[in-house]
């Protein structure tokens, strides 16, 4: 009966926690960037794969044009709006997801060390 207590406790908090605003502005958002990105994304991607593949293969001396473009395109794609806004849900979820869980921890047993995230 407890375990299904804890269940049912645990189903309540997902469904508040997926319906919050904040989560739902961060799957809208994380959409909104597939679309209006997919550009920077994929230069991103595709100058992180070259950068990799440099690494494995050219000399060190070689890797300054390789950086300066991986520099470049993720500067270009961090520093957009929707991204910045992205970023920054993610990690205010992350930070209450932490917190839930170290409270979560103190409440079943303070035997429980709390986690630092």
């Amino acid at each position: 009966m407890e375990d299904l207590k804890l269940y049912d406790m645990a189903e309540q908090y997902a469904d508040f926690f997926i319906h919050s605003a904040d989560f739902q502005r961060f799957l809208a958002l994380g959409k909104e960037i597939e679309k209006k990105l997919s550009k920077e994304i994929i230069a991103f991607q595709t100058a992180r794969s070259q950068y990799e593949e440099m690494k494995k293969y050219e000399p060190y001396q070689s890797a300054e044009s390789y950086r300066k473009k991986l520099r470049d395109t993720k500067e270009k794609l961090y520093s957009h709006p929707l991204m910045t806004e992205y970023k920054r849900l993610e990690n205010q979820l992350q930070e209450k997801l932490n917190t839930d869980w170290n409270e979560l921890k103190q409440w079943v047993s303070n035997k429980f060390e709390l986690t630092k995230f």
